[in-house]
């Protein structure tokens, strides 16, 4: 309860540069560091709460508490995803619980080509782990999605919370002492050996999914702090203006839907963080601020339009985790998709490449809304008029809606003066 408070506290300080006239008549020509301050301010009020976090690694621990009683020997656990990443938005995610596999009834499940080749196994496993998961509350909703890219996916609500529980093989031998670099170089070194013969896979981009989490570690939170602020103007705002409302993610989305993929979005702020700092910076070492936080939001909004417009390819260098060589080698495996943000890890995944259960990702939302707002801030619009445009100003509309949710979801009764002030300041016309 303090740390929500106290978070919440934060909030309202950060809400109230937004209404500060300095701020609100700043422009990137006239008053940048202005201008600045209220996109950074802006920016992080959608941190997730405390206490959805906290439902969350709650909701985690009872469910891999109810696997340990299964046939099914588990090793480790991991939450990946925006949970686990540290990107996540106001009620605008699920839990990605990465669960690795020794063995299902003493048969040894280690070797990933069990697990795409004998899908028989793999089925009764998954099943099994339903059961074990139905037989610990029955009130829980436990799901095997239909749909080809899923349907390896338990999905759990727990707590009010939407696990996405994925099954992969742990592939450690012995007990080294970093488990994460093990597994990541025992799946990645065939494929980084051999480029021209590799090919994505799903089992393996999964199974190393904590190797994606270390990377995204080393990332400056003025950098996540854009994250956030992007996925939120795009779930809260982009999406809303199309007559959504507070959206979730990943495998809870409707099947048809052909929404840009969150991790996409991520990936999108990375890769213009490194060439932002890159062009302007030698490439050297972080860089953060508010101005740096503006400096990289435009640059976002230029890399979109110049992925979908131009096609051009989005990558991200992730250091020691990622392939030595250049994403090109790879190109065999998505040259063809039409938008091409590759994964820092896996350079044979595009994270936008079309799935069995649904097409190529909407782009044209998100470019009209880049468009618009390069062309606003660039041609001396003020902070006010970038939050008068319809999608901020849906997304800081939800964002006042987030608090009331809270107070209902989480039984939090808010300060009674801090609420309304919070309310006021983002649903008022500025």
């Amino acid at each position: 309860m303090i740390e929500y408070m106290n978070q919440t506290e934060y909030k309202l300080k950060s809400a109230s540069i937004l209404k500060k006239p300095a701020v609100q008549q700043a422009t990137i020509q006239d008053n940048k560091e202005n201008f600045a301050g209220g996109f950074s301010g802006l920016a992080s009020l959608y941190t997730a709460e405390a206490l959805e976090e906290g439902k969350a690694r709650q909701a985690i621990e009872i469910v891999t508490a109810a696997i340990d009683k299964s046939r099914v020997k588990v090793s480790r656990t991991h939450s990946a995803g925006s949970f686990g990443r540290r990107t996540l938005v106001n009620f605008a995610f699920d839990v990605d619980l990465i669960v690795y596999v020794k063995s299902y009834d003493g048969r040894d499940m280690t070797d990933p080509d069990i697990w795409r080749y004998d899908t028989d196994l793999v089925t009764a496993m998954r099943r099994h782990v339903k059961e074990a998961l139905e037989t610990a509350n029955s009130a829980w909703d436990v799901e095997i999605p239909s749909d080809a890219h899923y349907c390896d996916v338990l999905q759990v609500e727990v707590l009010g919370t939407h696990v996405d529980l994925l099954l992969v093989p742990d592939c450690v031998r012995g007990k080294p002492v970093d488990p994460v670099w093990y597994q990541h170089e025992a799946l990645t070194k065939e494929v980084y050996g051999n480029p021209a013969g590799a090919e994505y896979d799903q089992i393996r981009e999964r199974a190393d999914a904590a190797a994606f989490t270390r990377f995204v570690d080393t990332v400056h939170d003025a950098v996540k702090s854009v994250v956030r602020g992007v996925k939120a103007l795009y779930k809260h705002g982009v999406l809303g203006d199309e007559g959504g409302g507070l959206k979730g993610g990943g495998s809870w989305w409707p099947p048809e839907d052909d929404r840009i993929r969150s991790v996409s979005l991520e990936m999108l702020v990375l890769a213009a963080d490194q060439q932002l700092r890159q062009r302007e910076y030698g490439g050297g070492q972080p860089a953060h601020g508010d101005v740096y936080k503006l400096d990289l939001f435009l640059e976002v909004l230029e890399l979109v339009v110049a992925a979908v417009r131009d096609k051009k390819v989005v990558t991200v260098s992730a250091g020691e985790w990622g392939y030595p060589g250049e994403a090109q080698d790879f190109a065999h495996c998505w040259e063809d998709d039409a938008i091409r943000i590759i994964h820092p890890i896996d350079p044979t995944c595009n994270l936008e490449r079309p799935r069995g259960h649904r097409g190529a990702s909407n782009c044209r939302p998100l470019v009209a809304l880049a468009e618009s707002i390069l062309k606003l801030v660039h041609g001396g619009g003020t902070f006010q008029d970038l939050c008068a445009v319809p999608a901020v100003r849906r997304a800081m509309e939800d964002l006042a809606v987030i608090h009331k949710v809270a107070t209902v979801r989480f039984g939090v009764e808010h300060n009674k003066r801090n609420l309304p002030i919070m309310l006021e300041y983002l649903t008022r016309r500025v």
